[in-house]
C-alpha cells in the first residue's frame, strides 16, 4: 500500500508545470495524496511517529512577487521530501524481521519506535456469516463467538444483482469503526 502511494506521489511530482493553473492543480492533487498517505501511515502503525515525520516539511515562505520558478521548485522539493520519507518506511519494513506465524494480526509498530502493548480490542476481526433461514441455526455460532469474547452482530449480508449489498456492507463496516471511504464505491 505504501509502494502504491509512492507511485502516485511520483506521478504528481513528475507533472509538467508550465502555468499557474498547472501548479494549482498539482498542489490540489498533492494535498489529497498527503491526506491519504498520512491516514495510511496512521492505520498501519500503532503510533503516529511515521505520519508526523511524513508531515514535517517546512519550506521557505515565498513572497507573492517571487519568481515563478521558485514556486515550482518549492513544490518539487516538498514532493521529494515526502517521497523520501515514504521510501525510508518501505526500506525499514523490508529489513524488519518477519512476524511469527501464530501471532495475532494487528497494526505494526513503526520501525523507529518501541512496540506498544496490545489492547483487548486492538485487533479487528471481521466475520461474515450468511443469514440463516432460522435463528436456531445461528445460535451455536453466537455461543462459540461469545466463548472467544467476540461480539456477534448480525447484518443483512444478502446479495442482490445490482450490487446494493456492497454499500450496505461498507456502511456496516464503517459503523463498526473500520476506515472505509464510501466515495470509492461510486
Amino acid at each position: 500500500m505504501i509502494a502504491n502511494q509512492i507511485k502516485i506521489g511520483q506521478a504528481i511530482k513528475q507533472q509538467r508545470i508550465a502555468y499557474v493553473q498547472d501548479l494549482d492543480e498539482a498542489r490540489s492533487e498533492k494535498q489529497e495524496w498527503v491526506l491519504r498517505s498520512t491516514d495510511l501511515l496512521k492505520q498501519l502503525f500503532t503510533d503516529a511517529t511515521l505520519a508526523e515525520q511524513f508531515n514535517d516539511w517546512v519550506g521557505p515562505i515565498l513572497p507573492e512577487y517571487a519568481e515563478w520558478g521558485l514556486f515550482v521548485d518549492q513544490f518539487t522539493n516538498e514532493m521529494k521530501h515526502r517521497l523520501g520519507r515514504l521510501q525510508a518506511v518501505v526500506k525499514q519494513l523490508e529489513q524488519a524481521p518477519e512476524p511469527e506465524a501464530h501471532s495475532e494480526r494487528k497494526p505494526m509498530s513503526s520501525p523507529t519506535s518501541p512496540p506498544s502493548k496490545p489492547h483487548a480490542d486492538s485487533a479487528l476481526i471481521i466475520l461474515l456469516i450468511p443469514r440463516a433461514t432460522d435463528e436456531q441455526s445461528l445460535q451455536p455460532i453466537r455461543q462459540f463467538l461469545e466463548t472467544l469474547d467476540l461480539r456477534a452482530q448480525q447484518i443483512d449480508v444478502s446479495i442482490d444483482g445490482a450490487g446494493g449489498w456492497q454499500l450496505s456492507l461498507a456502511r456496516q463496516l464503517k459503523s463498526a469503526g473500520v476506515a472505509v471511504d464510501l466515495n470509492r464505491l461510486i
